[in-house]
């Protein structure tokens, strides 16, 4: 028997492995300078923001992650987290993501001269379009029967 309660308490102390433990009755503030996500490794966590926080918008409140949940904070925001299980440890993990890279300009320049070829192209049709209706309306009202002083026109 005394093994079995052994057993029971090194299980649930057992950390998920690269977790983080959040002691119970304790929080911490997460001020990241990364992007990443939050995920909730075992237990349940209650995340608070704080925002807004451009660019990301308008985002404050409280959310409560359980296990497996993950949610993304953007880098500069503010989140406090507590766990929410009495007397219990929550372990959490923080997956910081991989920063955007640019790519280079030569890449792109492949693209630039179709894209200047479809804009003048665009621009083409748009006079020619023009053009088009001015004809149509002048030979339009060029073809309406003229009324001059005198004249009958049939009803």
């Amino acid at each position: 028997m005394p093994t079995a309660v052994l057993q029971e308490k090194q299980q649930s102390t057992t950390r998920p492995a690269g977790s983080w433990k959040l002691g119970a009755a304790r929080a911490m503030t997460l001020d990241p300078v990364r992007d990443g996500l939050l995920r909730v490794a075992s237990g349940q966590l209650w995340a608070t923001f704080d925002g807004p926080h451009p660019p990301v918008g308008v985002r404050e409140g409280d959310l409560i992650l359980e296990e497996g949940q993950a949610i993304f904070v953007a880098a500069g925001e503010r989140v406090v987290i507590e766990g929410t299980l009495r007397g219990e440890d929550t372990y959490f993990l923080w997956e910081p993501l991989p920063a955007v890279q640019s790519v280079p300009i030569e890449r792109w320049r492949a693209v630039a001269a179709p894209w200047r070829e479809l804009q003048g192209a665009l621009a083409a049709t748009a006079v020619a379009a023009v053009h088009l209706v001015r004809a149509v309306l002048v030979a339009g009202v060029a073809s309406l029967p003229r009324r001059f002083p005198g004249s009958r026109v049939p009803a």
